[in-house]
């Protein structure tokens, strides 16, 4: 699921697609507790996506709060 995550963030900032990256949310939001959130995290820094990492992090707080 994380590897899922990671790509719908990449597509996301290639695609500048608001909707690749609600799918990353709704995953995340979907399985959060059970996530490797470091795994994405990396895969987000090697990818240069880190800031919609962040974002994404932000955004599944404030819904699962």
């Amino acid at each position: 699921m994380e590897y899922l995550i990671a790509r719908r963030l990449v597509m996301a900032a290639q695609e500048k697609s608001p909707e690749r990256f609600s799918q990353a949310v709704a995953l995340a939001v979907e399985f959060g507790d059970g996530l490797d959130w470091d795994y994405i995290e990396g895969n987000a820094r090697y990818e240069r996506v880190l800031p919609l990492y962040q974002q994404l992090c932000d955004r599944v707080k404030a819904l699962t709060t």
